[in-house]
């Protein structure tokens, strides 16, 4: 019927659900704008996500990535909404807690304090201190508590937002999420043993270990593990240039006995020291480093100071052999005829069903590297490469004999149209008999001398190409900028 109001009719539990993303503030303004029934219904909601400002915060943060300004709330706010009448005894599922200029200590641990006696499950706190100490409350780690998920994000000032040490061995923490953290002190030999037995998922962005000699993480249960060490982590308040220390890492050596751990994922930095037990179970890895296996006559007087980095590269990559999926970021390479250390990585992944490269050429890469990294990969069934830039002169050599009966997916980005692109594509399609679909997108690379009706004119030698290959799907897209444009988009066959 007209005018029938069938949102209120919804359970108490969906209503909740449907408005789980909103903010506190703006949860209040909505439900009271829906109908005059709902004014009190965020009194029973149990999601709170509050952003609090001080009295001259707004002025003193007009960044234009913070939320909107009509999101956030004073700390009287806060009070009400946890304290308030017809709050006493309803549980809460999460608390969201983002305070960039904290200079109330105590009240902030009354709150978290006031959660945990709520039976809260989520905590996310992003805290900005204000010349002051914080330490979270040992009561969200301890065995009776109802915390399962926690996030803690430093925003500035990083060494004073201070964990305890009953955090190693939280029972019941199933997600742990720490960004530029300072982590706990250790034994008297400089030595963390994480020990939490029910824990699933650790997210670690960029913290910092400088204090300590060994983290070691033991982790019957872990199944993903994010380390993060680049520095670029754009903090929640806009200010990430000061949370970050020059060195992070120290001489801090990673120790994981984790295995069920099933997705690996690492950026930036490496430790300088570390070992990985037996990862049995793992099948997802996910790295992108700073430098990669860089071995060319041409940088021969910088070989002494990337000898050390490309070893540490290796031992790190053999370590992670088990994987069945592997993404490598920035993969700096070059086409000279000294043996790559990527091949010797390839050669060990046995198991090694999906490949995806970022390409970071130093030099144009030659069709006789490509081909011969194929060949350390002969059990792929999905190969994904970004930004390919093969390079254009003619090569006499016989490619290998690399046979990939299993490869069914290709994806390519990056091609800029010349000969020697064709060629490589005629390879992949002679050695993989059952592949299934090719995904081309041609162009976005900068400083290509390639352009539009280049892409075009190989696209039709595509098309005769493809009637060699009467299998494949092969659709071919033109990109400008990153952005794919389907002006020249077709599927074949």
């Amino acid at each position: 019927m007209r005018g029938e109001d069938r949102l209120s009719d919804l359970p108490d539990h969906i209503l909740h659900h449907i408005f789980s993303s909103f903010a506190t503030k703006d949860l209040i303004t909505t439900t009271c704008l829906l109908s005059k029934k709902w004014q009190h219904f965020w009194v029973s909601h149990p999601y709170l996500d509050l952003h609090i400002e001080n009295y001259n915060f707004a002025d003193s943060y007009s960044d234009s990535n913070i939320d909107d300004v009509g999101s956030r709330c004073s700390p009287k706010f806060v009070d009400k909404s946890l304290y308030g009448q017809g709050r006493g005894g309803s549980d809460l599922e999460r608390l969201r807690l983002r305070w960039f200029e904290c200079n109330e200590g105590p009240r902030l641990k009354s709150w978290i304090v006031k959660a945990m006696n709520r039976k809260v499950k989520e905590v996310e706190i992003v805290l900005g201190l204000d010349g002051s100490m914080f330490t979270i409350p040992a009561k969200v780690f301890a065995k009776g508590s109802s915390v399962r998920a926690i996030k803690l994000e430093a925003c500035f000032r990083i060494l004073r937002f201070l964990i305890p040490h009953p955090m190693l061995s939280a029972p019941n923490l199933r997600t742990l999420e720490l960004v530029r953290m300072k982590l706990p002190k250790g034994d008297s030999k400089k030595e963390v043993a994480m020990i939490c037995p029910v824990l699933e998922t650790l997210i670690l962005k960029d913290c910092y270990y400088t204090h300590l000699k060994v983290l070691g993480l033991s982790l019957g249960k872990l199944k993903k593990l994010e380390i993060e060490n680049t520095g670029n982590n754009r903090s929640s308040c806009g200010r990430d240039k000061m949370a970050i220390p020059s060195n992070r890492l120290g001489v801090c050596k990673l120790e994981l006995h984790t295995p069920n751990l099933t997705t690996f994922i690492y950026k930036g930095e490496l430790f300088e020291y570390f070992s990985f037990g037996d990862l049995v179970a793992l099948i997802d890895v996910d790295v992108s480093l700073s430098i990669f296996f860089i071995s060319c006559p041409k940088f021969s007087g910088q070989l002494s100071v990337f000898n050390k980095w490309e070893d540490s590269r290796y031992k790190f990559l053999k370590g992670l052999n088990g994987a069945r999926n592997l993404t490598l970021g920035t993969v700096q390479v070059c086409s000279s005829k000294v043996p790559n250390t990527l091949h010797d990585v390839l050669t060990s992944y046995t198991n090694l069903r999906k490949l995806e490269l970022r390409l970071s050429p130093i030099e144009d890469i030659s069709l006789s590297w490509l081909a011969s990294l194929l060949y350390c990969c002969s059990s792929l069934e999905t190969l994904v490469l970004h930004d390919v830039k093969l390079c254009q002169r003619k090569e006499e050599f016989v490619l290998p004999l690399c046979p990939l009966n299993h490869l069914k997916y290709v994806a390519l980005t990056g091609l800029e149209g010349h000969d020697n692109e064709l060629e490589f594509l005629r390879f992949l399609f002679n050695r993989a008999v059952n592949l299934d679909l090719m995904v081309i997108n041609g162009g976005g690379l900068k400083d290509s001398k390639f352009g539009k009706a280049d892409l075009l004119n190989f696209h039709e030698k595509l098309m005769v190409l493809s009637q060699e290959f009467p299998n494949v799907k092969i659709s071919f897209q033109i990109r400008k900028s990153n952005v794919v444009r389907f002006d020249s988009a077709s599927i074949l066959n």
